[in-house]
């Protein structure tokens, strides 16, 4: 039979059953039969054969109508993105490129819009969705959270998601309530991501997404993971949709390559129907996130047992790190559809080339385009720059950095002193409170060292108590630091045991209860009446009049006495008391359910965003902003990205001083042309040094010194380094780096260069016969962690560590005093020489 004639039979016959097609369905149909013929395992040997092959081939039809669907919605989402991000690039600023950077990793002018970023949305959504379940947790009974924490009912979860009633039947009912709460937060998530423009499924066989860990993976080897997981699989679901000619082992081949690095099989590429992988505005190799989203996956478990079993092999982690993985995951994919589109990365291309087009003939506007800026934040806040160019490498890196951080942080909390000075500054910046009042508060918080139930309540509802939870503290003192294993959670109880992890947590939820409290305070305050500043602060996050007009309405969280706006306020509001700001916002009369849903949980992002924005800004925390510049926008897991990232180690914490306070503070006055704008920098700087000076004062009585004097200038610089968060800059800025018997180069290149030339030096002595005991035990000393803990080193030095010294090398402590004496004009109030225990 002819093409053609073949054509008109399924057309005519399909009509004939009551299923009518079209003949560009017919000819779909064709390709799709054809080849699953090719596919099929054996050959066809009756009509039942031929009639199963035709239902696959009109559910793939089917498919293929839907995903056709799709792609036009992609489409009319995309233009109207496009428009809106056109609009505000050009009503940001006098310069349009200004406001993408902006917009992906926020700034310090103080602009409307200028922290309603990507990169602050991300951190909100996780925030907010985390705090969500463990708030929903907490509710059913305080006991859960900690006991999914712990991981104990992990495979009971696994029973019970994947299982039928039967199943279900037989699990713990704490397992039960872990399970439902789960699924209530990833219902929600999923409903914003169709909305957002994914079309992803509801899974009845799914607990969170399996990380296949590449390590895990390499290590067996392909043959061995092929046969481990092959008898766990749902035979049937897996390999239904093989391509044509592919084998199933074949299949699970491809699979484990993909897996192992990172590139995975495309969710348009499957038996063509889908497009031929140009991206939604024609530029080819872009990644379409809402398809890989909408993709079905690939591998499916044949039980909970089976799932559980491969987790646990092949994933890091139990089921609650894995979950909040997950989370984070979801929180990234979520910002960057819902503000760049389904293709957010070809969004971005297109917006640039635009203006770009528009001005290029502008020099002043061409001057503020920098496109390894643009990219470089993009990949940040995208994750891209994250995927390692080699794990080997990348883990190499990433422990060589968390050694010297557990073995030279130790005095972090004591250095940190100077965030009391940074939360004032805010506080007086983002509210109306006055310096004096902004400084009592943040003066009485710090002092208040005992954590109550009050405080622990605050922190999850305004969601900023979560960030401890998720184990997140150290990002204050990297660059962007984090991989995971055993090294990355002893690193967290390094951090949990110096007290930063306390200290950290405590001021950001202190900050947090501070903006809840002023929305409380003035919820029935018209928009234009609010005071300046704290107007201003909510114009930051987009926080705008018609939001403002349903505040009124929300419950408020009665703590303590004092009435809290939380994000969870906003989600309990009624229709009637929404739908005249929503009709206004989306400018319809036709207001939907899908309308007020887009509406609540855009004003709750918002809310949640502001408030941990602005604690990370009051705690200075790095961002994507200053994770570009420690990074360059290098690859991680490549010789010039570990090599990048081991420099600025340690460097976090002053660069974001600076573009977080020194920044903002300037431009809160007008910036540095304007007297306000010196006035302000400059109390920020005199406030910073008495706070430098308090922290090396305890920093010396810990140590056994006297406190340095105050009235040397020598003293008042260093505190002002110490204040200001430069730290380590200190030995170089001012000339100073030999004092440590190091180069400039080595002080620059950071601790781990450094440790690696001291290694070297040892080594070269001990080769010449020159090494003694003592270089031995100086980077034995340096370089063990926990060992430099505040509250443990005086502890290690005078009853161990100075009486090793003095046996290797009698009289050195004595010499150690005269150094330090002539050298730091310091006295010791505990005397080494006189005190250390001796062997």
């Amino acid at each position: 039979m002819k093409y053609q004639e073949c054509i008109d039979l399924m057309v005519k016959t399909a009509s004939d059953a009551g299923r009518p097609i079209t003949t560009d369905e017919a000819q779909d149909l064709a390709k799709l039969f054809d080849a699953r013929l090719r596919n099929r395992p054996g050959k066809i040997k009756s009509q039942t054969d031929l009639q199963e092959v035709l239902e696959e081939a009109q559910e793939l039809n089917k498919q293929a109508k839907i995903n056709a669907a799709q792609k036009k919605r992609e489409q009319l989402i995309s233009a109207k993105i496009y428009g809106q991000m056109i609009q505000r690039m050009e009503n940001y600023s006098e310069n349009p490129f200004q406001a993408i950077l902006a917009m992906l990793g926020g700034d310090s002018t103080l602009k409307a819009g200028s922290r309603d970023s990507i990169d602050a949305k991300q951190k909100g959504l996780m925030l907010r969705y985390s705090g969500s379940f463990a708030l929903a947790l907490n509710k059913k009974d305080p006991a859960l959270e900690k006991i999914f924490r712990d991981g104990t009912l992990d495979r009971e979860i696994y029973l019970y998601r994947y299982g039928d009633d039967t199943v279900r039947a037989n699990v713990s009912p704490q397992a039960k309530q872990i399970a439902d709460t789960m699924e209530e937060v990833q219902q929600a998530i999923l409903q914003r991501k169709n909305a957002a423009g994914a079309y992803v499924g509801e899974l009845d066989d799914y607990v969170v997404t399996q990380n296949h860990d590449a390590i895990f993976m390499r290590k067996d080897g392909v043959e061995n993971w092929k046969a481990f997981i092959e008898s766990k699989l749902d035979v049937e679901r897996t390999f239904k949709n093989l391509k044509p000619g592919q084998s199933a082992d074949e299949f699970l081949e491809e699979s484990y390559y993909g897996l192992v690095t990172g590139v995975h099989i495309r969710a348009d590429q499957d038996y063509g129907i889908d497009g031929e992988g140009v991206g939604l505005i024609g530029t080819p190799g872009y990644s379409n996130l809402a398809r890989k989203l909408s993709a079905s996956r690939k591998l499916h478990f044949k039980d909970g047992n089976a799932a559980y079993e491969y987790a646990q092999k092949y994933s890091r982690g139990n089921l609650n790190e894995r979950f909040m993985t997950g989370l984070e995951r979801d929180a990234r994919n979520l910002s960057l559809i819902e503000t760049l589109g389904p293709n957010p990365e070809a969004m971005l291309t297109r917006v640039v080339k635009d203006l770009e087009q528009k001005y290029k003939t502008d020099n002043k506007i061409m001057s503020g385009l920098n496109k390894k800026k643009i990219e470089g934040q993009f990949g940040i806040i995208s994750n891209g720059l994250n995927v390692p160019g080699d794990v080997s490498l990348a883990k190499l890196g990433f422990m060589a950095r968390a050694l010297q951080s557990m073995s030279k942080l130790g005095f972090a909390t004591i250095s940190s002193f100077a965030d009391v000075v940074a939360k004032a500054e805010t506080l007086n910046r983002r509210t109306d409170r006055g310096v004096f009042n902004s400084y009592y508060m943040a003066f009485k918080q710090s002092l208040s060292l005992v954590p109550t139930k009050d405080k622990k309540k605050l922190g999850l509802l305004t969601r900023v108590g979560m960030e401890a939870k998720l184990g997140n503290i150290h990002a204050r003192v990297s660059s962007d630091d984090s991989f995971p294993g055993k090294t990355s959670k002893l690193m967290q109880l390094f951090f949990k045991v110096n007290g930063l992890e306390w200290w950290t947590q405590s001021g950001k939820n202190g900050v947090a209860a501070i903006l809840a409290a002023d929305l409380g305070f003035y919820k029935k305050t018209s928009f234009n009446k609010i005071p300046k500043n704290t107007k201003r602060s909510l114009e930051l996050y987009g926080i705008t009049e018609d939001d403002w007009s349903v505040v009124k309405f929300m419950e408020t969280e009665d703590v303590g006495g004092v009435d809290y706006i939380t994000p969870d306020a906003v989600m309990s509001l009624e229709n009637a008391q929404i739908d005249a700001a929503v009709s206004k916002k989306y400018q319809t009369t036709n207001v939907t359910d899908e309308l007020r849903t887009k509406f609540k949980n855009d004003l709750a992002d918002k809310i949640t965003t502001y408030f941990s924005d602005t604690a990370d800004e009051a705690i200075p925390t790095p961002g994507a902003r200053e994770q570009y510049f420690l990074t360059l926008g290098s690859q991680r897991g490549t010789a010039a990205g570990e090599a990048i990232r081991t420099v600025a180690q340690f460097k976090a914490f002053p660069v974001t001083y600076i573009t977080k306070q020194m920044m903002t503070t300037t431009a809160a006055g007008g910036g540095l042309t304007s007297s306000g704008g010196v006035m302000n920098l400059s109390r920020l700087v005199l406030a910073a040094t008495a706070a430098g000076y308090v922290s090396m004062m305890a920093k010396d009585v810990l140590k056994g010194k006297e406190p340095r004097d105050p009235r040397s200038p020598d003293t008042m610089k260093a505190a002002l380094l110490q204040g200001g968060g430069l730290g380590l800059y200190g030995d170089f800025m001012f000339g100073e780096y030999n004092r440590y018997g190091r180069s400039l180069a080595e002080t620059i290149a950071g601790p781990t260069v450094g440790t690696l030339q001291g290694v070297a030096s040892i080594y070269a002595k001990a080769m010449e016969g020159n090494a003694d005991a003592g270089d031995f035990l100086r980077v034995a000393k340096a370089n063990t962690p926990f060992a430099n803990i505040f509250w443990t080193q005086a502890a290690m030095d005078y009853l161990l560590l100075y009486g090793l010294m003095e046996m290797n090398d009698p009289g050195y402590l004595r010499r150690m005093e005269r150094r330090v004496r002539r050298e730091q004009e310091q006295e010791f109030w505990l005397s080494p020489s006189q005190s250390a225990v001796r062997f």
